[in-house]
């Protein structure tokens, strides 16, 4: 019973001592769906690393084939951190400064920054300080790198506040909007011990301007090594190393700075049934498990079909203008006319008005193609498109019941039907009021639209009993 307690005793003593990170599980990266089409999807995945690593995509168990991932080219925030102690002063590769190395070594990466990226800028000395928030103007950041330069950097006892300057850098990542975060060191003093506690959610970069030598580790190697970062020693020893030397940098800062893009994967969905899956991503890490909803794929109505259904209506629509041109063809007497068609407030030959005799009248059109008479037989005239009018005119600027023509005594009085085009009388011409009835003097030509004229004129003996 003894031995049982002092074993558990011993275990419970292990478990303390151990880090708790040991028993830790990886934790998977972040698996995001953008798109979903019947055919395919479109995922973005947080792979951190310049390598593209080979991703085998599974839904609800099944594989399903996976095209090459590529890395979006989305905004991103980056902080950068420069050190302006009296050390940076010193020369480091020929004829600059460390600080200066560092210097253009930033703005060199800021030229790699996506559209729409975020910028901000954290120095430290003996103090660690906030130079610049983020912000979107890269003009302010390449300023505030500038005047970095001048600033005064006090020769103090107290060592480089390396550890302060990253957790200012971080807080400041942490209110960047959601997406790819970076952050990085330029320095060449040896770090502090509060440098390890940065949280591991921004990606991080340091260039250790403290080597002698481009072969030999500087200062901050054992840091880069504790925060799994992208080391680069930049020094080199003679000027002839320093151009191959720079752009080797600048090239392995631009991959480090691309690699914080998520991965764009696009799945083939042909064979998948519509509704609520699960998709998993393997190779980045921990396995990545994301849900989304297939929708139910939009069958194409066949063309022939629509032709097929618009045959009837081809063929109806061939009939009626067959049978109206019938009509149109020759003027037709109003009362042969009304007894086939009715117009709406179309006046008939039934309406005549019989106490009198009519004077010797006769209606004159001009429809822009032809001229055509027709004479006077009743006391109201309609005039309009419609087959049912005394007067068809069938021309589009004509509506149905366009006009109607009186005789009062031996007056002529037009008035317009609320007509879509309207009624001119006369020249230039006086458009008529609808529904308000006005004199028209024989022969005085009545305009509508830019082609259909027509007049109330003297009847000539030859057009006395039928339309020319």
């Amino acid at each position: 019973m003894r031995l049982c307690f002092r074993l558990a005793l011993v275990a419970l003593l292990l478990l303390s001592v151990v880090p708790a990170a040991a028993f830790a599980q990886e934790a998977p990266p972040i698996l995001r769906v953008t798109e979903v089409t019947p055919a395919s999807l479109l995922a973005e995945l947080a792979c951190p690393g310049e390598t593209i690593p080979t991703l085998t995509a599974t839904i609800d168990g099944v594989t399903y084939p996976v095209s090459a991932p590529s890395r979006s080219t989305v905004p991103l925030a980056l902080v950068v951190v420069v050190e302006t102690t009296p050390v940076m002063d010193e020369t480091g590769t020929p004829h600059s400064t460390r600080l200066h190395d560092a210097l253009t070594r930033a703005n060199a990466l800021l030229d790699r920054l996506p559209p729409g990226s975020l910028a901000g800028l954290v120095a430290f000395d003996a103090t660690a300080r906030l130079v610049l928030p983020l912000t979107s103007d890269e003009v302010a950041v390449r300023r505030a790198l500038g005047a970095l330069v001048a600033a005064p950097r006090p020769l103090a006892e107290q060592p480089p506040v390396l550890g302060q300057a990253l957790r200012l850098a971080a807080e400041a990542l942490a209110d960047a909007p959601a997406g790819p975060r970076a952050l990085a060191l330029f320095a060449a003093s040896a770090p502090d011990a509060a440098a390890t506690l940065l949280p591991a959610d921004p990606a991080l970069a340091v260039v250790d301007l403290g080597a002698s030598d481009v072969e030999v580790r500087g200062p901050l190697a054992p840091l880069a090594a504790n925060l799994d970062a992208l080391y680069l020693s930049y020094a080199a020893a003679d000027s002839a190393a320093l151009p191959a030397r720079s752009m080797a940098v600048d090239q392995r800062l631009a991959g480090w700075l691309e690699a914080t893009a998520p991965l764009q994967v696009r799945v083939d969905l042909e064979r998948l049934a519509p509704g609520e899956h699960e998709l998993t991503l393997t190779g980045c890490g921990a396995p990545a498990t994301a849900t989304f909803d297939l929708p139910t794929s939009d069958q194409p109505f066949p063309v022939w079909w629509m032709g097929l259904g618009a045959l009837p209506l081809v063929v109806g629509g061939m009939v009626v203008i067959r049978r109206r041109r019938s009509h149109f063809g020759a003027p037709e007497r109003s009362a042969d006319s009304t007894r086939r068609y009715r117009a709406p407030g179309a006046v008939t030959t039934a309406r005549r008005v019989t106490g009198g005799a009519l004077p010797a009248l006769e209606v004159v059109v001009w429809d822009g193609r032809e001229r055509r008479v027709w004479p006077v037989r009743s006391r109201q005239i309609t005039v309009g498109r419609d087959p049912g009018c005394d007067v068809c005119i069938a021309s589009s600027w004509v509506s149905g019941l366009h006009a109607r023509l009186s005789l009062i005594g031996d007056q002529v009085e037009i008035t317009d039907m609320e007509s879509t085009n309207g009624t001119l009388v006369g020249d230039p011409g006086r458009r008529l009021t609808p529904g308000a009835p006005e004199p028209l003097e024989p022969g005085e030509i009545v305009r509508v639209g830019p082609q259909v004229r027509f007049c109330v004129q003297i009847a000539t003996p030859a057009d006395d009993d039928a339309a020319a």
